[in-house]
């Protein structure tokens, strides 16, 4: 476990819970806020209602009730003095969740494209009922996302990673990939709430399937990278939550262009691992990768640091849209441990 994690974990255990949920907006990079993903609306409406003390001037100088946070001297009320958007504290998402973790393999004969692929199946402990399509990236394999998957299943999600079709200098086809991970869906997770998650062209087919697919809730980027500014027109359509993380600019991540995808989704949040490559977003990585993307010279922030905040924020993300655990978005929230640990630590930005 990372400095950083354990901070996290110190940090729970002491029952650090405080932040102001009022801060949480579409991310720190270059998206544009809104507030309209409709997961907060109510808020705001803690105490608006409440008349009864509003012509109270006998108690200006009670201090016996100091712990009253029902009345916050904010005369908009907007304020949320606990972190707890559901049940209260989250874990360290950063660590294994519990499950154990069983593998299949199959094929989805498509037109045009045997598609196959790896279910990862969490076997004890509670299963969250929505699903998770795991993408690669561009002339990479599931084995480069394979981590990711397990990770989650440990804390119950069922995940099914597809060897991608047309993504190889051979057989380019990003939107054609985007069809068959809504195709795989559908196979796998019929009827059924579904996450779509992806690594550099991978996430671009995730945002390309979760606006077809009906039973989408969620999609995720890491570091994920444009083509053709097929990402940036789909997001505009996007109806549900486009989240995701990056790494620094550089000629492996495009400079970076994922970034204006997540500028135009109406639903939006982007942060930055710090001195991350684009391998980074990979678990695991190998020479197919590191050979090209090198890490900046005099790095601060260590290899597991970055891994851990990955895991951690990727997993809340999927605790949060999915309803698993409304919690995982103190990951994500200012004012909450989970996040704010990171950022002080200089693992996010």
């Amino acid at each position: 476990m990372g400095a950083w994690a354990r901070a996290v974990a110190f940090a729970v255990v002491a029952g650090a819970v405080a932040c102001d949920s009022g801060s949480f907006t579409i991310g720190k990079d270059d998206a544009t806020p809104s507030d309209s993903d409709g997961v907060d609306t109510d808020v705001d409406t803690v105490d608006t209602n409440d008349t009864t003390d509003t012509n109270d001037t006998t108690d200006t100088n009670d201090t016996t009730d100091t712990n009253d946070t029902t009345d916050t001297e904010d005369p908009t009320d907007t304020a949320v003095v606990a972190c707890a958007f559901d049940d209260g504290v989250i874990g360290d998402l950063a660590a294994r969740g519990t499950a154990e973790v069983a593998t299949s393999t199959g094929t989805l004969r498509l037109q045009g494209c045997d598609l196959d692929y790896t279910m990862y199946t969490p076997r004890g402990g509670a299963r969250v009922s929505a699903g998770v399509v795991l993408a690669h990236g561009f002339s990479r394999g599931p084995a480069q996302v394979e981590g990711w998957a397990r990770h989650f299943a440990s804390w119950g999600f069922e995940v099914v990673v597809p060897a991608m079709c047309h993504s190889s200098i051979f057989d380019v086809d990003h939107a054609q990939n985007g069809a068959d991970l809504a195709a795989l869906a559908e196979d796998r997770f019929a009827r059924r709430p579904v996450v779509y998650m992806g690594h550099s062209a991978g996430g671009l087919a995730a945002i390309v399937a979760a606006e077809a697919d009906d039973d989408s809730i969620g999609a995720f980027g890491l570091d994920m990278v444009d083509n053709d500014n097929l990402a940036r027109q789909t997001a505009p359509r996007l109806t549900v939550p486009l989240w995701g993380l990056r790494g620094t600019p550089s000629t492996c991540n495009a400079d970076g262009n994922g970034r204006q995808a997540y500028s135009r989704a109406s639903m939006s949040q982007l942060h930055l691992i710090a001195e991350a490559t684009h391998c980074d977003f990979e678990n695991s990585t190998d020479l197919g990768c590191t050979a090209v993307c090198w890490p900046p010279l005099g790095g601060q922030v260590s290899d597991a640091s970055q891994r851990e905040a990955i895991q951690a924020m990727s997993t809340g993300f999927l605790m949060w849209v999915t309803g698993a655990d409304r919690d995982g978005r103190q990951y994500w929230s200012e004012g909450c441990v989970p996040y704010d640990t990171l950022v002080t630590a200089g693992v996010v930005q």
